[in-house]
């Protein structure tokens, strides 16, 4: 009995063909038998593109998030932003500047702030969290911190460095001292 290679090439390509459907239909199989699980909580918050910003210029500002969610296929359906000048209140949940409530969009980048206006030299925290495809919520994410810029409240004068040349550095190290107050200091923003 002669040995007939191409017969046994085909042969063996058509098995390991069925051998990959097999496998891919039951990967399938399992993938979907998994039930879709909620939302992780959003992270990598953004406030004007950056993380934590101090002394924000724009009153106004766009705030973004990275969404994540474990299941395939998976993006957002919706969110809800929560921002407070307090960040007890905004762990218990209350924004008292502005709930967004629940936002059907899959935007997670440039969502711009709507709520009561922010005030200038304020400090003010955020979260956000997200629903699935299938409108299951996930938790919010982490509290944020931003403040914003001091605006018309600045006032200052210019100070000029006397006999500077062009080879020389053009800065100067300027230093104070200040009497605080006798009492804890919760937070504090030097301008």
């Amino acid at each position: 009995m002669a040995f007939n290679e191409k017969k046994w090439k085909g042969q063996a390509g058509r098995s390991g063909m069925r051998l990959v459907l097999i496998l891919a239909a039951s990967l399938s199989a399992i993938l979907h038998a998994v039930p879709n699980q909620p939302p992780t909580a959003p992270t990598g918050l953004l406030m004007e593109l950056l993380s934590e910003p101090l002394g924000l210029e724009n009153l106004n500002p766009c705030m973004g998030w990275i969404v994540n969610d474990l299941d395939p296929d998976e993006y957002q359906s919706a969110y809800q932003i929560l921002v407070s000048d307090c960040r007890q209140q905004l762990a218990e949940g209350k924004g008292n500047l502005w709930d967004s409530g629940k936002v059907c969009s899959s935007e997670s980048s440039n969502v711009r702030y709507a709520g009561r206006p922010l005030c200038a030299n304020s400090i003010y925290f955020w979260k956000v969290r997200t629903w699935d495809k299938n409108d299951q919520p996930g938790p919010y994410s982490e509290a944020q911190r931003f403040s914003t810029a001091l605006k018309d409240q600045w006032t200052a004068r210019s100070i000029w460095g006397q006999g500077v040349s062009a080879a020389e550095p053009n800065f100067l190290f300027l230093r104070t001292s200040l009497a605080l107050p006798d009492k804890a200091i919760h937070s504090a923003v030097a301008h």
